[in-house]
């Protein structure tokens, strides 16, 4: 195909340009009198310096730029996984158990209906799970009923302990522990998957704050 004269190096330039800031082919193709095809073979050689404009270097250099919606600038929840292991572990309590205190544990003080309102999405068994929470000494009581004014509840420092610590594994303010001696995820060797959990937590650990 012979080259069109009236295509300079400054309009290549900007056909780069154009496809840089997220247009086609197709659409670039309507500001200048060539197809896409030639279009395409002209950017490829901009980017090969053919015209004497050197952009390899520049562009090792540069960062990719932030497209996808799902970066942001928090990333507390990428570590949830093991952090949750490790409190299911230190708490003794299932997982469901756990975020049932881990949802309390903003509050301060909270009364049986508040409890249950978010029990329910965990199970029907709210009165059980409830007693066995007060008999591990998990929630403690605040203040009993008393005429109207409905008994009031709170977490025991044990389990306000081990909240505090899972929020500070996930905003990297603390390193979860990674002996055996305490972490009690690197302890039980008997499950294998304890020890690709381990691997995510050293990795965790290099990324935290302090």
């Amino acid at each position: 195909m012979p080259i069109n004269k009236s295509i300079t190096p400054y309009d290549v330039k900007r056909m780069y340009e154009m496809q840089q800031k997220g247009m086609t082919l197709r659409e670039i193709e309507k500001h200048f009198p060539i197809s896409y095809e030639a279009i395409r073979r002209r950017i490829d050689k901009y980017k090969g310096d053919t015209f004497g404009i050197n952009i390899t270097n520049k562009t090792l250099n540069e960062k990719p730029k932030t497209r996808h919606r799902s970066v942001r600038e928090y990333d507390f929840l990428q570590y949830l996984r093991p952090v949750m292991r490790w409190g299911v572990y230190q708490s003794g309590l299932t997982r469901s158990l756990l975020e049932m205190i881990l949802y309390l544990y903003p509050m301060g003080l909270f009364t049986k209906n508040d409890y249950f309102k978010f029990h329910r999405t965990i199970s029907m068994y709210g009165n059980y799970d409830f007693k066995e929470l007060m008999e591990k000494n998990f929630i403690v009581l605040w203040r009993p009923r008393k005429g109207n004014k409905k008994a009031l509840y709170t977490l025991s420092n044990k389990a306000k302990q081990i909240c505090a610590r899972m929020h500070k594994f996930l905003t990297g303010e603390e390193k979860m522990p990674e002996t055996a001696v305490s972490n009690p995820i690197a302890k039980d060797k008997g499950i294998k998957t304890n020890k690709y959990y381990m691997d995510i937590i050293k990795k965790m650990n290099k990324e935290a704050k302090v």
